[in-house]
């Protein structure tokens, strides 16, 4: 429900917690726990859980036992071509997402597929940092036992697809930032933003600056890059992330785009990339607004607004979303999105670049925040807007939409 915490921080917050589970131990652990997120509410009959909360409480009531026992059964594979309600159903979701998926961004040829995907994990995706040590790279993963499929985006920059049952973190190339974990389908938003050395970009939402690190891998070093969240400490592991791969145009700052008062915290342009004033913007109230280097050249020529939302589009790697999502969050996503959006592109510079995406496959908070923006900021054009992943690529679903400014 709202209250829960992500499934995959819980587990591993458990396992620290818990240093007697060896490697095998806790690989069985987690495959089983999340074979019983995916399969849990098919064990009970079909349109009896209605929504996340109803699910919690059907669980609560059952016999763990047999729940667990049913769910560590192997899944028959479902018929994509099967009615949604049945589709929904066999992949334990409650029967809000059958309201849901019929208003989705992905055709509706595509929800069978999208939905028996849901049995199973999409590969692993790393993202080359420095395209030029592809085979380097390669060859790494091959000799650790992986089985890579690297494929090139059409800026020159580097996937690797990787399938093997070894735990990829002490590998040189993770180590030394050679490469970035990112799904595939996230790799297709940062390709949107299309950022260039020399330009100045700023992605709002950055989170643990997965994104902020593949557009910094398309700047070169070149050029500045503002990264900004709500969360200082996932700022602090974009420090990390940064310096380890050798990116030092990067600058961190506090932001909260829900504020109706949003303002930019002024970045000191006399302190390092990577040292910048790092404050709240609820202490904030005396910033004029954007930093002095970015006002004085006009604003971003590059803005990435990778909202929050719910999430659905990753389910197939986070499966306990299903548990999360009550019936009118689709809709308190979109406000919020919308908000987001609309506090950031005043800073985006004529002609410059603004690119909205979640991870989201509900028009809700797709092409219904699309349109809204558009009648509510005449200076912009649309020029793409794209939902991908699965089932047409083997990885999560995402959207964005890119707008251009007059």
């Amino acid at each position: 429900h709202v209250a829960a915490r992500q499934a995959d921080r819980w587990l591993a917050a458990y396992f620290r917690e818990h240093k007697a589970y060896g490697k095998k131990d806790r690989a069985w652990y987690s495959e089983s726990f999340f074979a019983c997120l995916r399969r849990a509410l098919f064990f009970f009959p079909p349109g009896s859980v209605s929504d996340a909360a109803d699910a919690w409480a059907k669980i609560r009531a059952a016999d763990t036992d047999t729940l667990i026992r049913f769910c560590l059964e192997e899944p028959a594979r479902n018929d994509a071509n099967m009615p949604v309600a049945d589709l929904v159903h066999a992949a334990g979701l409650p029967m809000t997402w059958q309201k849901w998926l019929r208003n989705a961004s992905l055709p509706q040829s595509d929800i069978g597929g999208f939905l028996t995907n849901l049995a199973t994990r999409p590969p692993l995706y790393l993202r080359a940092n420095f395209p030029a040590k592809e085979q380097e790279i390669t060859d790494e993963l091959r000799a650790a036992g992986f089985v890579v499929t690297a494929t090139r985006h059409a800026s020159g920059a580097v996937a690797f697809a990787l399938k093997g049952p070894k735990p990829i973190y002490e590998l040189p190339c993770i180590k030394n930032g050679l490469v970035e974990i990112q799904d595939f389908a996230s790799q297709l938003i940062g390709e949107a933003v299309d950022a260039h050395p020399g330009m100045a970009v700023w992605d709002v939402c950055a989170g643990g600056g997965g994104k902020t690190m593949q557009i910094a891998a398309q700047m070169k070093n070149r050029g500045v890059l503002y990264a900004s969240d709500i969360r200082d400490y996932k700022l602090d592991e974009l420090k990390l992330r940064a310096r380890k791969a050798g990116f030092h145009n990067v600058r961190r700052f506090v932001f909260d785009g829900l504020r109706s008062d949003d303002v930019l915290v002024r970045a000191n342009p006399e302190t390092p990339a990577l040292s910048t004033v790092e404050v709240s913007v609820s202490s904030a109230k005396n910033s004029p607004g954007i930093p002095r280097e970015i006002q004085n050249t006009g604003g971003f020529h590059r803005i990435l607004v990778d909202a929050p939302c719910t999430a659905s589009g990753t389910l197939r790697r986070n499966p306990d979303v299903r548990y999360r999502l009550m019936a009118a969050d689709p809709e308190k996503f979109a406000a919020m999105q919308f908000k987001i959006l609309s506090a950031a592109q005043q800073h985006l510079r004529p002609k410059g670049k603004l690119v909205y995406a979640t991870c989201s496959v509900f028009k809700t908070e797709n092409e219904a925040v699309v349109e809204k923006f558009l009648s509510a900021h005449a200076g912009y054009k649309l020029i793409e807007a794209k939902c991908s992943g699965s089932p047409q690529i083997d990885s999560d679903s995402m959207f964005y939409a890119v707008f251009a400014r007059d």
